[in-house]
Order: C-alpha cells, then structure tokens, then sequence
C-alpha cells in the first residue's frame, strides 16, 4: 500500500501560513508528498526548495502553478489543490492544507486506520477529528458552526474524487449528474489547524488578500473583523500538547493575545449557534455539518 500527501500554497511566509511545519507534519506517513506551488512573491519557494534538499528529499515533489485568481469563490483553492492530488501515485491520498498539521502522537494511528481501510473495498476515505485554535495557540474554538471532522484520506484508486467550492471537503462523481460524500470511517487522529491564530497583522493581511477569490473587494485594515469580536462562550482554553514541528512556530504565535470585547453584540447567526449548542448538551447530538457519510 502506498501512501501520497498533497497540499498547495502561495505566498506562504507573508501571510504566516505554517506552510513547512505542515508539510513535516506528514512526511513520516506518506510515500511521497506533492505540492502545487503557485507564484510567490515572498521567500515561499526559496523555503520549499530548502525542504526539497533536506528533509523531503525523495519524498517532495513540487508543481510550480499559476492559480487563476478570477475563479468564483475561492475555486481557485480546489483547481490547485486537484492538480496536486492528480498528480499523486498512492493508493491513498492525505490532504493537508498549509495551515494545519498532524500530531506525531497520531502517526500509528493513521497507519493503523489505512490498513484497515485498505482491505475494505467500501471504504473511500478517513475522517480526521478537527481542533481549531482561535487568536492565539492556547485558545480553541468549539461550536456548531466551525466543522469538527472532515476527510483528509481519500482513495486514490478507482474513485472520482473532487473538491468543490474552496477545497474545504470532498465528494466523489457518482454517476453522469450525481455527487455523493465519501463513504468514510474514523481515521483516528486529529488534524491542528492554526489558520485563525495568525499574528492580527498577517490575519488582516490574508483576509486582504484573499478578499478578491470571493469576488469581495479587498477591506479595510479597520473593517475586517478581529478576534475580539466573538461569541467567548466558544473560545475555550487549550489543555493538549501542539505537534512537536510546530512548536517554534506556536511560540512565535503564542505572543498573541486575546480579551473578547465585551461591547460586541452577538450576530444573528451567533445567537442560533447558541441555541444549538443548548440543544447538542440536552439531546447529546451533534449538529455540526458533516461532509462525509459513515461506512
């Protein structure tokens, strides 16, 4: 059974993407790890190149790509992430994307799971569970409206997988107008994502940035939300250990800080998430959304 990695980035160090901790993060369980590297310009590929030499040698491969910026909502961010995972050659592919990463501790566990799956033709991808760090390292954020699983291993072999929208999740062409979920079970393991605890600067930034792949204009520093501006009943303290490639990075990250502003009013969508976390703690459900299906 051979195992491929896949992921893309773009301007990676200028908008504190953790771009190589996440690629370290899954080395030691895949075969071989593709990247679609769209035109930087930052150091992004000076740093790629680096790994390419050292530690990815054999296992990094890289595609140099011009993403099509005018692509409606963020398709861009699937486009590329499809070319790299076309691009892999294992009967299994693991999704990463540049600002989350694997917990060593997890490791075996995936391998575990794969083989498993592996000898189950039913099974066309593994669930990750999700931990979402909120403006700094030592906060996360739980609630209904943030995903807590999504696919991240997909079946590499006789299956018609795309990603639809911005590359969030999965589906499989299931017949000439037909799109289903993966049929899926549990990887066993947990994905760190570390989007949303950029330093308030690089987070302006990004939003900046990517404002235009939703066909938004570019907002003001002033106007884009900050991470005062949340419901704190979601924002919950972090008690685990952070993968250990991660570590000088959340350092870094970790001279964030972080007080709810207590003059914020709660949105509309707020105040209905609230009435789903009540009803997940009296009916013991989950009411997340769910991009998969359980096999």
């Amino acid at each position: 059974m051979r195992v491929s990695g896949f992921s893309f980035i773009k301007n990676g160090t200028k908008l504190a993407y953790p771009f190589i901790e996440s690629i370290r993060s899954v080395l030691p369980v895949v075969d071989e790890f593709v990247l679609a590297a769209g035109e930087s310009d930052d150091d992004t590929m000076d740093h790629l190149r680096a790994l390419e030499r050292g530690e990815g040698r054999g296992k990094l491969r890289i595609l140099e790509m011009r993403w099509n910026t005018l692509a409606p909502h963020a398709f861009v961010y699937a486009a590329q992430s499809m070319a790299a995972l076309y691009n892999c050659t294992g009967d299994w592919a693991l999704y990463i994307q540049g600002d989350e990463a694997l917990h060593e501790e997890d490791h075996e566990a995936i391998r575990a799971s794969l083989r498993e799956a592996d000898g189950d033709a039913r099974v066309e991808g593994l669930v990750f569970d999700y931990i979402h760090f909120f403006a700094t390292p030592g906060h996360v954020i739980q609630s209904p409206a943030w995903y807590r699983r999504e696919v991240r291993i997909v079946r590499n072999k006789n299956l018609k997988v795309i990603l639809p929208s911005d590359a969030q999740y999965f589906v499989k062409i299931a017949g000439r107008r037909r799109l289903e979920y993966l049929a899926c079970r549990r990887a066993n393991a947990r994905v760190f994502h570390y989007g949303w605890c950029r330093p308030e600067a690089q987070h302006v930034a990004k939003l900046q940035e990517t404002a235009g792949y939703y066909g938004q204009a570019a907002p003001k520093a002033s106007e884009v939300r900050t991470y005062a501006k949340v419901d704190p009943s979601v924002v919950k303290p972090f008690t685990g250990t952070h993968p250990a490639v991660m570590r000088e990075w959340v350092q870094r990250a970790s001279a964030n800080t972080f007080t709810p502003d207590p003059s914020y009013k709660l949105s509309t969508r707020e105040q209905r998430q609230r009435l789903k976390m009540l009803a997940e703690r009296v009916l013991g459900v989950d009411m997340s959304i769910k991009h998969y299906r359980w096999v």
